[in-house]
């Protein structure tokens, strides 16, 4: 019971006013320590902040994009692309005949190159990606280039 006492300060089992002073004073200081750490921190950039202006001086972004858009569709096109290829890996040679077993890769490879340049051309803004409007924009020059039925 002597030990408890001296590790926390109690005399008679009840702490002291002077106990209650002194912890008060600690964990104000160590406060005090903590906001003035927590000032000088805030002037200086995070971690990602340092990351993301690392990437945009990379990463063309045309007005009204977010970088946190262009990376996820890249990365989700670059995993359903790794998606196919190991696909086409494992399955292809499983095929009963020489002719399927050639469609088959000739599919994988139509399929990957079509993921692979819809990564290509979000991460670059080139294509349907190409002025900020997307795909709508795309599609009225496609749909402007038809003559009209009188």
């Amino acid at each position: 019971m002597n030990r408890f006492k001296k590790l926390f300060g109690l005399e008679d089992d009840k702490p002291t006013a002077e106990f209650h002073d002194k912890k008060i004073q600690g964990i104000r200081e160590e406060f005090n320590d903590k906001s003035d750490e927590l000032k000088s921190m805030s002037s200086q950039p995070t971690m990602p902040e340092k990351v993301e202006r690392t990437l945009l001086k990379y990463v063309p972004l045309q007005e009204g994009d977010c970088l946190s858009c262009k990376l996820i569709s890249v990365v989700v096109m670059s995993g359903a692309l790794v998606y196919v290829v190991r696909t086409a890996i494992k399955v292809g040679p499983k095929q009963p005949t020489k002719n399927k077993r050639m469609l088959f890769y000739l599919q994988c490879t139509v399929i990957s190159t079509v993921l692979a340049s819809i990564g290509y051309a979000r991460f670059f803004d080139s294509g349907i990606f190409q002025g900020g409007q997307g795909i709508d924009k795309a599609v009225s020059d496609i749909v402007e280039k038809f003559p009209k039925k009188s």
